[in-house]
């Protein structure tokens, strides 16, 4: 009752002549109206690009050049709300990092002493995003510096709408599909390996749908409009069970390494 109750308003709030101003719980609710999945688990590709190259094409436009060294593979579990484990795998399949998340508490584990990843480096930022709880979404907000929740509305150079949460004044914050009600992108900054504070952007496209959920096919990262990372969603399927023994065994057995994060520091 309460899925048909909320697409009855999303219907009725379509109307163009129908003036409404969202509050931050409709948004949490409209968005979980595609999402009924709970558990789940995704494979995915990830292509790393460089962002401050110098290549340009016969029109002088900077050209993305990929840095296949620097790809990697990742397993997602994720069960919404409670628990989160990423495994980060070389092309090669060998295991390098390890991230673990359970009712709110995390632990980040590299596993190369070669290649050291951070939470930001592997995290599946959408995700944050299917809760239904008002508390993770603000969550996931602060993790990407958005402290604000004011909702308004914002037009792109594309003449497409969105809804922005996000101090008005900062070009930190969020827009929201309001045709499909998804999360479009996120905008934020990052510290790269030039002790600078670039801007980020991450976007999200090509959604994969079910009757049940709806997931980015590809999710795309920018440092100052530069494609930086592309991570491809490869495979997807519900699950009702999480292997816990499997994720607690990972984290007992981790040798303890130290190093610099990979970020986006391609100076070594």
């Amino acid at each position: 009752m309460t899925r048909w109750i909320l697409l009855l308003i999303l219907v009725t709030l379509s109307n163009p002549g129908y003036a409404y101003s969202p509050t931050w719980q409709d948004m949490v609710s409209w968005l979980k109206v595609e999402n009924q999945i709970t558990r789940a688990v995704m494979k995915t590709t990830v292509q790393v690009f460089d962002p401050f190259g110098k290549a340009v094409d016969e029109k002088g436009q900077h050209l993305d050049v990929e840095m296949e060294s620097r790809g990697f593979k990742q397993t997602i579990y994720w069960k919404m709300d409670t628990h989160l484990a990423v495994e980060t795998y070389s092309k090669d399949d060998v295991l390098l990092h390890f991230y673990y998340e359970e009712e709110g508490n995390s632990i980040d584990i590299p596993l190369s002493q070669d290649r050291i990843f951070t939470k930001e480096d592997v995290f599946p930022h959408y995700l944050r995003f299917l809760s239904n709880s008002p508390f993770v979404w603000g969550y996931g907000l602060s993790e990407m510096n958005i402290t604000s929740r004011d909702i308004q509305m914002y037009r792109s150079q594309d003449n497409d709408v969105f809804y922005r949460i996000g101090d008005p004044d900062l070009e930190y914050f969020v827009l929201i599909d309001k045709d499909h009600w998804r999360l479009h992108s996120i905008n934020s900054s990052i510290r790269s390996f030039r002790k600078t504070s670039d801007k980020l952007r991450i976007e999200f496209k090509s959604f994969t749908q079910s009757r049940s959920f709806t997931y980015p096919g590809v999710t795309e990262y920018f440092v100052n409009d530069r494609l930086f990372k592309r991570v491809t969603l490869v495979d997807f399927e519900k699950t009702y069970k999480l292997p816990l023994a499997q994720f607690y065994q990972k984290i007992s057995n981790a040798p303890l390494l130290s190093g610099n994060p990979v970020n986006i520091d391609y100076s070594r």
